[in-house]
């Protein structure tokens, strides 16, 4: 029995690796079957477009529960069946984009099989800081390359190669307004949260964990229910942490079934957690937010 501490955007080990070789079959392209499509809850943005049809249909989803440049690529279609291996996909961002290798969980949405992908970025992580993200050091990421509205107007397709045996391209167009859309969305999260949406626009920097957050939760917190029916599941929560560095409340924003997971992780992690606070750019303490997910494992 394991409890994994992440700090990851909504799929499991979702850790980048150095890019596999390209395929040698002819891609196919896909032109999209639907307009994008905008979606918001209380924790997260959604955009979501469908491209080919029939057997060929992909369905692409991205996803944010938080401002950023990270987001959570998902894909659905017969084309993402389950295969042993390889656990990863070959993702480029534009026809004369380097592709980047994405360790992803596999599963359904609906009828579909679907591909999800976590941390993926439009300007990849140099080195270093990969590495921190494959140890669940999400937090430490401070400087990451900025993506500007000029790389987001240059990508007009997504291409899509190993695990497939025949490369797909996603002819998205540009993705300019999309992610516009999406950052608009986003601010509306802070705001929906009870939060300086101007403050956290600026150059701030975000709540630290004054304690190693593995512990927060032990293999001795796994519910009984679960570990007499070896029931496994995966928490992302959200904090609002005080200007004093406290946790003033604690909300799930996507787990996996049963729901006995979610009041555990918020009740140990509501009492052990602990931080130094967000800082405005004047140095400032504020109140502000911290994400992370645990998956509950044997």
């Amino acid at each position: 029995m394991k409890i994994l501490f992440h700090s990851f955007a909504l799929a499991s080990l979702l850790m980048l690796l150095p890019v596999a070789p390209v395929q040698s079959a002819e891609p196919v392209r896909l032109k999209p079957t639907s307009p994008w499509h905008a979606h918001g809850e209380s924790e997260y943005c959604r955009l979501g477009r469908n491209f080919g049809t029939g057997d060929d249909l992909v369905q692409l989803i991205i996803e944010q529960h938080e401002p950023g440049d990270a987001f959570t690529l998902m894909l659905m279609g017969k084309k993402m069946r389950k295969v042993v291996e390889p656990t990863y996909a070959s993702i480029a961002f534009g026809a004369a984009a380097e592709a980047e290798r994405y360790y992803y969980t596999a599963g359904s949405l609906g009828d579909l099989p679907a591909w999800i992908m976590g941390n993926v970025r439009l300007v990849p992580l140099p080195a270093q800081l990969k590495e921190l993200v494959e140890k669940g050091r999400w937090e430490d990421v401070i400087t990451a390359p900025d993506v500007t509205p000029e790389r987001e107007a240059a990508v007009k397709e997504i291409v899509v190669g190993r695990p497939l045996s025949t490369p797909v391209i996603l002819e998205t167009g540009s993705m300019a307004r999309p992610f516009a859309a999406m950052r608009d969305c986003t601010d509306q999260l802070i705001l929906g949260w009870g939060l300086d949406t101007d403050l956290h626009r600026s150059d701030y920097s975000k709540p630290h964990p004054t304690s190693n957050p593995g512990r927060w939760i032990t293999s001795n917190d796994y519910p009984r229910p679960m570990q007499i029916q070896g029931q496994t599941g995966i928490v992302e929560f959200r904090l609002i942490v005080d200007a004093a560095g406290g946790v003033e409340s604690c909300h799930i924003q996507m787990a996996t079934k049963p729901a006995g997971f979610n009041d555990v992780v918020c009740d140990r992690i509501t009492a052990r957690a602990t931080f130094t606070p967000a800082l405005d750019k004047d140095g400032r303490p504020m109140r502000s937010y911290y994400q992370n997910r645990v998956r509950f494992e044997f």
